[in-house]
């Protein structure tokens, strides 16, 4: 949703068919990418919901003729450690893993205890964007 609502404050929008859906799996990213390759109008940029899926996005990207980054950015969500060893330097975004831990602790113990309702509270968290070596500058 934060990764939409970006977009929409920049004025671009993101058609259903330019999203992928699936497990926060390895498998989910290489199987996406020659699907989201094939679309009449190819993305130079891929956006992954976690670390894992870009990972797979990565692995995917030789075999569809892509090289990253010079055709293919590819950004992960998460920063997990292994993003930033040398074979991946996968550009990512980081966030607190803990204090979304917490947040997401206390806001079930109100809503059990009936202080918040079904429709929930909006909580919004601070992110950190790292580049490393799998974006290409904005064309």
């Amino acid at each position: 949703m934060g990764f939409r609502l970006a977009l929409a404050d920049a004025g671009i929008g993101l058609p259903e068919d330019r999203v992928a859906r699936g497990p926060f799996a390895y498998e989910t990213g290489y199987e996406a990418l020659p699907a989201l390759l094939a679309a009449a109008e190819p993305p130079t940029a891929v956006f992954c919901g976690n670390d894992v899926v870009a990972i797979g996005v990565l692995n995917a990207a030789p075999a569809a003729g892509m090289k990253v980054p010079d055709d293919l950015t590819v950004v992960g969500f998460d920063d997990l450690p292994m993003a930033a060893w040398e074979v991946f330097r996968l550009t990512t975004v980081r966030h607190g893993l803990g204090e979304l831990a917490r947040q997401a602790a206390r806001l079930l113990v109100r809503r059990i205890g009936g202080e918040v309702d079904r429709a929930g509270e909006r909580l919004v968290l601070p992110t950190e964007f790292v580049p490393r070596a799998t974006h290409a500058p904005a064309r």
